[in-house]
């Protein structure tokens, strides 16, 4: 039998194809769709998923029942002595907290090691693959699981969203609105929305507010823009050196701006890496209001 077993859920973003390289388990997320239950990668495809998503179907998700996690579990423990198991963030699922209770009871008890270290998605997905590291140098579930929740607050993800309808199709209408839902239910610690030639929407904790984009830009190509703004404003972040939620209302303002202008300049060029900007071009379009 072998020593230490790595499993997560779905929410992870690892497919049945990577888990069975990694030699891992993936538990499938429920969900529904339309009021009928589908579990990720099995009943219903990545790119089936997106495509119904976009011709605007009724979203809602649920959690692993109590029966089915354990099922996994024991299927795990018969080849493993112990296992990490890695869902999905407590903050954002109760099925975090389900299995951490589950964990605590005979016959899981010493044996099956929930890890809550505040991840989803592509950090979540990093997380694994560092257990999956660990176990193989030989370190125990427990100590795992003591590494990854003391890495907590050591990673920061940058979201682009394309679009903000999906926050705002569940009443939340206004981009300022779902801007403050992603601060205050999934934890995102910085949110900037784009507006096109309205401009930036910007908020953390500290403050929130709007740039507007220049006028008297002939707009000849808008390909890039969007990523030539968020690649501008990662730059001015960058040279503060300070956390997104440590950033004050005048600087995301001072950093939209730049983006904003950045952003601009872009749409008068065809192309999209030939249409980025010098940095002095977008200085001095800032200098002139």
């Amino acid at each position: 039998m072998k020593k230490t077993g790595i499993m997560t859920d779905s929410h992870s973003g690892i497919l049945q194809s990577e888990a069975d390289e990694l030699g891992i388990g993936v538990l499938p997320m429920p969900f529904y769709i339309d009021e009928k239950l589908y579990r990720e990668g099995v009943d219903i495809s990545r790119e089936e998923f997106y495509d119904r998503l976009r011709k605007g179907v009724d979203v809602s998700t649920s959690q692993p029942s109590p029966e089915e996690v354990m099922k996994m579990w024991d299927t795990m423990l018969e080849q493993y002595e112990e296992l990490v198991y890695i869902p999905i963030s407590s903050g954002l699922s109760g099925s975090c907290m389900t299995a951490q209770a589950m964990a605590q009871d005979e016959p899981y008890a010493g044996k099956v090691f929930v890890v809550d270290n505040g991840r989803v998605s592509t950090p979540m997905h990093r997380s694994v693959l560092d257990a999956v590291e660990l176990a193989g140098k030989g370190y125990s579930a427990e100590k795992i699981k003591k590494i990854l929740e003391d890495n907590r607050e050591n990673m920061v993800i940058y979201v682009g969203l394309s679009t903000v309808s999906y926050l705002k199709k569940g009443g939340r209408i206004t981009p300022a609105a779902a801007a403050q839902k992603l601060l205050r239910e999934y934890g995102v610690r910085l949110v900037y929305v784009t507006m096109g030639p309205r401009g930036c929407y910007f908020a953390n904790r500290n403050g929130s507010g709007t740039t507007a984009c220049p006028t008297g830009i002939h707009v000849v190509d808008t390909t890039g823009a969007g990523d030539i703004f968020g690649g501008s404003a990662m730059s001015q972040m960058l040279k503060l050196n300070k956390a997104p939620e440590a950033l004050s209302a005048e600087e995301m303002s001072a950093i939209t701006r730049f983006a904003c202008c950045a952003a601009s300049l872009s749409t008068r060029r065809h192309g999209g890496i030939n249409s980025i900007p010098e940095e002095q071009e977008v200085l001095e379009l800032m200098r002139q209001g």
